[in-house]
């Protein structure tokens, strides 16, 4: 008789049963990810705490930069050592304007209102313009001095509007008078082309009557001889206003004492001055929103509508003057491969040859960014191009309205020092 055996339940496919694995393990996995990312984010809050309480305790100098005279004495005094620290060879700073936030200008403009009727609602806003301008230059005087001692050879300072000739008179005299750096100024090509005022000759014919009366010790009282300079309607003595404007005029003209100068920096206004040679003394530029995209993209069009005008002459306009009968098919033809190897002559070398021999800014090591808001990354218009391998220092800790100081400076050096740069091949 045939033996009949139990049937046997069929075997589950396996990937049933990988299946249900993966779905038992699921909750596990979750709470090992919840328990990895708690981990790291206690970590990073842990390295902020730190470093704020680092940052909080850490004792900052109150010495002038003015004090400083070589980088081992400003390092000694922050505490830092020499090692941890790199010098670049070209620094570049973006000075930015910081705002004033909404309530200081609600309350200083009804201030200035209350004291006076016929105060326009303008004022406020010029007057503050006028202490962004002044707070730049004595940031950039502080930036040269330091720089100087460090042994930066370029430096860049970017704000977003020009300096006047007033800013740079008294950014040359706070060299002077703060930091014994002699500052010389290269015009751009444009102001050289200007024809030069003509000599204020009434102002010096002032100070000489002056000089000659306090010589003599003459009183006004006294009648003046005739002949003399007072004696003459044409020729009366100076009125109080004329010594006045004298006096003020040669308080502004009459050079410094450079021979108590320790150093002497040249300093160029926007990229359209003429290129400096190369000097052992450090060389500043003074950019603005004049050098940054508008400035790049005429360069960049200029150098290829010269290019364009002599692919023309050279290659097309002989062509046509050498073939017998003129064909147009037969010319694009000879036209597209000549054209393609013009083409591939515009790469980023050529026209890196072109914007240096123009004077365009070279690449920097290292860009400071003073921004009216720390937390954001901004250019605020500084020249974008050379800014490939250059590194951007941020710093989230300091205060927009205070002055460059030199833990400031410090700081970015120690920045500079900690990047690293892997170029590939």
């Amino acid at each position: 008789m045939p033996s009949y055996r139990a049937a046997q339940p069929p075997a589950a496919p396996p990937s049933t049963s990988k299946g249900l694995v993966s779905v038992m393990l699921t909750p596990f996995m979750a709470l090992a990810f919840v328990l990895l990312h708690a981990i790291y984010q206690l970590a990073i809050l842990a390295r902020s705490v730190a470093s704020a309480v680092s940052r909080a305790t850490r004792r900052r100098s109150h010495r002038p930069a003015s004090s400083f005279a070589s980088l081992a004495e400003l390092l000694a005094e922050h505490e830092c050592a020499p090692e941890s620290v790199r010098v670049p060879d070209h620094l570049a700073v973006v000075l930015a304007d910081a705002a004033p936030s909404s309530l200081r200008l609600y309350l200083s403009t009804q201030w200035m209102r209350l004291h006076s009727s016929s105060t326009k609602s303008g004022d406020f806003h010029a007057t503050y313009q006028a202490a962004v301008e002044a707070k730049h230059v004595e940031d950039a005087a502080t930036l040269i001095h330091l720089a100087a001692i460090s042994g930066v050879r370029r430096l860049s300072i970017y704000t977003c509007e020009p300096l006047g000739a007033q800013a740079l008179q008294h950014l040359t005299r706070h060299l002077h008078l703060a930091y014994k750096i002699r500052g010389v100024i290269h015009p751009t090509s444009s102001q050289q082309s200007e024809p030069s005022e003509p000599s204020p000759w009434k102002y010096t014919e002032l100070r000489r009557r002056t000089r000659l009366r306090r010589a003599d010790g003459s009183d006004a009282s006294t009648p003046s001889a005739p002949g003399s300079p007072a004696s003459s309607d044409s020729e009366a003595a100076p009125s109080s206003l004329d010594e006045t404007l004298a006096s003020s005029y040669t308080a502004e003209t009459e050079p410094f004492s450079y021979d108590v100068c320790s150093a002497t920096v040249d300093i160029r206004l926007g990229l359209s001055s003429p290129t400096l040679p190369s000097d052992p003394s450090l060389q500043v530029v003074l950019l603005s929103h004049c050098d940054g995209q508008d400035h790049f993209a005429h360069l960049v069009s200029t150098h290829v509508h010269e290019r364009a005008r002599s692919y023309l002459s050279t290659v097309v306009l002989s062509d046509i003057a050498s073939s017998s009968r003129f064909s147009a098919s037969r010319l694009r033809k000879a036209w597209v491969s000549r054209r393609e190897r013009f083409v591939g002559d515009l790469d980023v070398a050529r026209l890196d040859a072109h914007l240096r021999g123009a004077g365009y800014l070279d690449e920097p090591e290292l860009l400071v960014v003073r921004g009216s808001r720390p937390s954001l990354r901004r250019l605020y218009g500084f020249p974008a191009w050379p800014l490939r391998i250059t590194d951007l220092f941020y710093d989230e800790t300091l205060q927009p309205h205070a002055r460059y100081a030199t833990h400031d400076f410090v700081a970015a050096l120690r920045k500079l020092a900690r990047a690293e740069q892997r170029h590939g091949k």
